[in-house]
């Protein structure tokens, strides 16, 4: 099996599986995917604005969630309904209590 397809490596590619191991592997990743995504769904209902340190709006949208500021070392660009910092998490600029989830 090659190293590429190997669906817990943070470079892996999603590519067309080589063996039966290949294609059970992305399988169970794809389901662990889901039921993870799917329990963060529910434990994040009800909360409407969120910052992310040293984060990527990649999560957000598999819990389909807009609303949320993504503090890093570097500003990047976002698509609508995020908003980017460029900061430490450890000295926010941000007032006490204007978000109502830090992850």
């Amino acid at each position: 099996m090659s190293e590429r397809n190997v669906p817990f490596l943070l470079n892996a590619a999603p590519r067309k599986a080589d063996t039966w191991t290949d294609r059970l592997l992305w399988s169970l990743s794809g389901y662990f995917r889901r039921r993870r995504s799917s329990g963060f769904d529910r434990f994040l209902f009800g909360i409407e604005s969120f910052i992310d340190f040293c984060g990527t709006p990649d999560i957000w949208f598999t819990v389909s969630r807009l609303n949320v500021v993504l503090l890093n070392f570097e500003e990047q660009k976002v698509p609508s309904g995020f908003r980017s910092m460029k900061g430490d998490a450890r000295k926010t600029v941000l007032p006490i209590k204007s978000l109502e989830l830090a992850f």
